[in-house]
């Protein structure tokens, strides 16, 4: 399975939300995508994850920005041979955890 993602923007007020999750696909491609809660949001008790990717065997992002999650970028596969991540020109503001 192949997915692309071109300027996107997810915005949300929910503390436990997640901006994208993807699992178990074989290539992603994410260009100028924005992820970001609300000002009116409280940050303090933020437990969502911007870009959350698990057994992807090859990912490219680049130019996509995260604001005030609690994870900005977070990647995790159970057998890590073979996998490709590429990421260029990519920023997680205001989040506890850049990753």
């Amino acid at each position: 399975m192949l997915i692309k993602l071109d300027r996107n923007y997810v915005s949300t007020s929910n503390v436990d939300a997640t901006g994208f999750s993807f699992h178990d696909v074989k290539v992603v491609y994410m260009d100028k995508n924005i992820v970001e809660t609300t000002d009116d949001t409280n940050r303090q008790t933020a437990i969502g994850d911007g870009v959350v990717m698990s057994e992807v065997k090859k990912a490219q992002i680049s130019e996509t920005e995260v604001i005030g999650m609690r994870v900005g970028f977070k990647f995790y596969n159970d057998e890590p041979q073979g996998n490709e991540y590429l990421v260029k020109d990519c920023t997680a503001r205001q989040c506890c955890i850049g990753k």
